[in-house]
Parts: C-alpha cells; sequence; structure tokens
C-alpha cells in the first residue's frame, strides 16, 4: 500500500492533499489498546480522531473508520488485506514521536520542533524559492530576507544592497549627507571610478552642515606622515620620510598648484622660474630666481641688467 503524505502539528494530525495543499487541521491523534466492539476512526473529514492502536506488541494506524471485532483485527485486516489497519512499522516517526510520512507537503506546518535533513519551497509554479541543505548547511533564498539582526563570520558576496548608510553598486561603496533642506550635502564613493575624472575614493561636501573637512587625518609617528602619495609603481623608486621626522604631508614626486600657494616659510634646494608652460603639461623654465621686470633682469637671484 502506497503510504500516505501527512501533515502534523504535535497534538494534530491530517492528510494532507495529493497537490500539497495545506490541509485540514480537525483530527487529533489518539494511541490506545486495541480492543473488541469499540469504533475507531481514520481522521476523515469531520472526524475528531486518527487512531493508532496497540495489537500483540505492534502499532497500527487506523486506515478506514469501523466498528472492531474479531474478524477484523489489525492482525487480520493486514493478512487479509481487508483495509482497515496498517503496520505503523512501514511509517517513519518524527515530531508526534508516532506517526509522519518520509515526505511532508504542505502549505502550513505547525510544529514546536521540528528536525529534517532537507528542506525546499516552491511557488506556485512549481519554481524553488527556498531551499536549506542540512548536509552542506547551505541556504538558498530567491527573494528577500529581512533579519533584526545577524552575525557573518565568512565571506559575503554581493553585487548590490545595503550596508548602514552605504549603498553597494557597481563595485563601488557610496554614501549620501543630506543638509537641513534635504538636498545633498556631501558624499563619499569608495570603489571602481565611475569615469575619467573620478577616482578610486571621491570626497565632495559643501557649508550647508557641519563639518570642515573633506578628509581629515590627525597623527603622528616617527619616520611618517598623516599623507603619502609617491607617483612611482615600483618600490624601489620610491622616497619615504626619514627616521626621526614626522610630516602632515609627504609627496614623492611633483606637486602642481594651479592658484596661490601661501606658506609661513619655504625652503627647497633649488628654485626655478617658469618660461613657459607646453601643451602636453611640461614646463621650460631657467634654474635660479629669474625674471624680467621691466628694464631689469635678474639671473639666480642677481640683477644682471638694468635699461
Amino acid at each position: 500500500m502506497a503510504k500516505k503524505q501527512i501533515a502534523a502539528s504535535v497534538f494534530n494530525v491530517t492528510a494532507a492533499p495529493d497537490d500539497g495543499a495545506k490541509g485540514d487541521r480537525g483530527a487529533r491523534l489518539r494511541q490506545t489498546d486495541w480492543a473488541e466492539g469499540k469504533q475507531y476512526l481514520s481522521g476523515a473529514d469531520g472526524e475528531l480522531w486518527y487512531d493508532v492502536v496497540l495489537y500483540k506488541d505492534m502499532l497500527y494506524l487506523c486506515l478506514k473508520s469501523h466498528t472492531s471485532s474479531s474478524a477484523n483485527n489489525p492482525q487480520t485486516s493486514v493478512a487479509g488485506q481487508l483495509g482497515y489497519w496498517e503496520k505503523a512499522v512501514d511509517w517513519i516517526f518524527v515530531a508526534t514521536k508516532l506517526l509522519l510520512s518520509e515526505k511532508i507537503r504542505s502549505e502550513y506546518i505547525d510544529v514546536d520542533d521540528l528536525v529534517v535533513k532537507h528542506v525546499e519551497a516552491k511557488d506556485a509554479a512549481g519554481n524553488v524559492t527556498c531551499r536549506i541543505n542540512g548536509k552542506t548547511g547551505e541556504v538558498y533564498v530567491k527573494g528577500e530576507i529581512t533579519a533584526t539582526s545577524g552575525s557573518f563570520t565568512g565571506e559575503i558576496i554581493a553585487q548590490s544592497g545595503k550596508i548602514g548608510g552605504f549603498t553597494l553598486e557597481s563595485g563601488s561603496l557610496f554614501w549620501k549627507g543630506r543638509d537641513y533642506f534635504g538636498n545633498d550635502s556631501r558624499s563619499v564613493r569608495i570603489g571602481v571610478p565611475t569615469d575619467a575624472a573620478s577616482g578610486m575614493i571621491d570626497v565632495s561636501f559643501n557649508g550647508a552642515t557641519t563639518g570642515k573637512f573633506g578628509i581629515k587625518v590627525i597623527g603622528s609617528n616617527s619616520g611618517g606622515a598623516c599623507i603619502y602619495a609617491s607617483r612611482y609603481s615600483e618600490e624601489g623608486s620610491r622616497s619615504y620620510p626619514s627616521a626621526g621626522n614626522t610630516y602632515a604631508g609627504y609627496f614623492d614626486g611633483g606637486v602642481f598648484v594651479s592658484e596661490n600657494l601661501t606658506s609661513e616659510l619655504c625652503l627647497a634646494d633649488k628654485f626655478g622660474a617658469v618660461v613657459s608652460r607646453n601643451a602636453d603639461g611640461s614646463v621650460s623654465y631657467n634654474e635660479g630666481i629669474d625674471y624680467n621686470f621691466g628694464s631689469m633682469l635678474f639671473r639666480k637671484g642677481l640683477l644682471v641688467s638694468s635699461k
């Protein structure tokens, strides 16, 4: 005889429809010793009980409601295939510890404790929307997961999403801050450049909200700097601050300032005066402090001619 598919709670056992729809929660499981002249129920629609009996040290499951007699006792019924009883040894017992089939197919299962090796959920079209593999621990969900908290110790792979105030999109993390009027006041982007004019890290801000700095770095370490930058890709070509010195900024390579440069003290190994700026960004210059000031010519800081 083919096994039934049944859905069960801790106290209620109900036959699940063949199409896997939610079962009726009416009948309750009842276990007793078998006796003659007693009515036994199979948990059909409208019946209160689903009977399991003990007969000659064996459990039997009621398959058809009837009044018991010596002619239809469980042993005789099974041997003669009368259809009243089935040996419970053919069933796997979980949850209630009495009776469940190999598979539960139902839209709704109400249990206090459920232990299974594999869980799979499907939509109305039969597509898998959720799968839990008890052997590997893998969980697949097609859709959205909502949780109040969580802890992850392994790798997380995501193409998009939100983390705190950051948005993950196209290989970058974005954050935006609003001003008092709801407009964008400041933003941070970390990740893949979005165009030729963007960087690995982009910061923009204005004075519409609190905070005076786009990037603020505070710290000091011997032979180091708060901000270090080098234009050289090869380690052997780079220079670093000397031990015993510390800097707010250390730049290993040229620095261009398009407007005024203000300093309380300027120290340099050499000086030069720009003669021309070339189209490729390079400059032509005279080494030293050279300047043509009307009728006076200065070379290396010395007046060499006056007309």
